[in-house]
């Protein structure tokens, strides 16, 4: 299982090995989830299930989804629909958080939160212009036997 380590996010093995990452730095071992497009969970909302919908189609064009996505992939449009949801009550209250209640206070940090993890979940699947950059799909390893072509260099 993974362990939540500080600094940048590990580099994904096939993009190492096209490097000409050293043999000992590069994990061998690494789990390989089974491609597919996941599933919406049956309990979600309607507008989750349309969030879900329509960022799944766009993950499935850009080739950065895999069954073992869903749970993650859940919570980050369980976090676009509570933003969606905050912004509208904020807009419809057609108050500034300085001159409002308590209430718009409450509305406004549930946002900024919803729009924090957001930022944090969609970077792992590339769904922002800066993670994009980092991304790389397509003529990488998919055995273990082409990867081993690259490290016997």
């Amino acid at each position: 299982m993974g362990i939540n380590r500080p600094g940048p996010t590990p580099k994904p093995t096939a993009l190492r090995i096209l490097q000409g990452e050293r043999r000992d730095r590069i994990n061998t071992q690494e789990p390989k989830p089974e491609p597919g497009i996941p599933q919406c969970p049956e309990h979600a909302c309607e507008r989750v299930k349309a969030i879900w919908d329509y960022t799944v189609d766009h993950l499935a064009k850009m080739g950065c989804v895999t069954l073992a996505d869903r749970d993650m992939l859940y919570a980050y449009c369980e976090a676009v629909e509570l933003h969606q949801y905050t912004s509208e009550v904020i807009a419809k209250t057609k108050a500034k958080p300085r001159d409002s209640t308590w209430g718009i206070w409450e509305a406004v940090k549930m946002q900024k939160s919803a729009a924090d993890s957001m930022r944090q979940l969609g970077a792992h699947f590339g769904l922002s212009p800066s993670s994009r950059s980092t991304i790389k799909v397509g003529d990488k390893p998919t055995d273990d036997r082409s990867a081993e072509r690259y490290l016997s260099a």
